[in-house]
């Protein structure tokens, strides 16, 4: 009598080919998963880390506003603004309400926005450089190239030109601020331009 012979049970189990290919796409599913979790991940740190820049940027701006309109002549006589360019402002007010003038330098360091500070020192006074106090004001700017303060003289009604540069000092009536804030260009939310002006009220002749 013939004798059957035993079949086999495919069901049994996978072959190694089938395990190959269950294991390549979870691979794959892992990785996509994993890459999609940490994009997210990055681009919320970032909404988070834009929301605080945005926010240091305000009040940085608000200070700086603040100074800037109550500008005065140094304690050694010097005019009340001694740098006016596209990046970089110097002048001389009181920041401490002492009686002393204090030299202001606010400066585009790499992406951050900084101040320096000089108590004026010695009889007649004089304001060393070795002194500066500097800390930062704001940070992740991009503004790139394009001008940070802008200068308007008397004349100006909301749309007039700013004063081109080099700019004429005794012709600052106005002083106007832009940062624009990006923590990362390559990614989202999209940088936000932060502005003010400030009036300097001691040198206000247009009334």
């Amino acid at each position: 009598m013939k004798q059957l012979q035993p079949t086999k049970n495919r069901s049994a189990g996978f072959t190694i080919l089938e395990m190959i290919i269950v294991f390549g796409v979870f691979g794959v599913a892992l990785v996509v998963t994993t890459s999609y979790f940490w994009m997210s991940l990055r681009v919320q740190n970032k909404s988070v880390k834009h929301i605080v820049a945005q926010d240091n940027a305000r009040r940085a701006l608000t200070a700086m506003a603040g100074e800037i309109r109550s500008n005065m002549y140094s304690d050694a006589g010097s005019y009340p603004i001694e740098v006016a360019e596209g990046q970089s402002l110097i002048f001389y007010t009181n920041i401490d309400d002492d009686v002393n003038a204090e030299r202001v330098r606010y400066f585009l360091d790499g992406t951050d926005l900084k101040r320096g500070v000089i108590e004026p020192s010695g009889q007649p006074p004089t304001y060393s450089s070795v002194n500066e106090q500097i800390n930062t004001l704001s940070s992740y700017n991009a503004n790139g190239v394009n001008d940070i303060f802008t200068y308007y003289d008397r004349d100006y009604d909301g749309t007039t030109s700013p004063l081109p540069s080099p700019v004429n000092k005794s012709k600052i009536r106005l002083i106007k601020i832009n940062l624009t804030i990006d923590v990362d260009s390559n990614t989202p939310p999209d940088p936000i331009t932060v502005t003010t002006e400030a009036q300097l009220r001691n040198l206000k002749d247009n009334l």
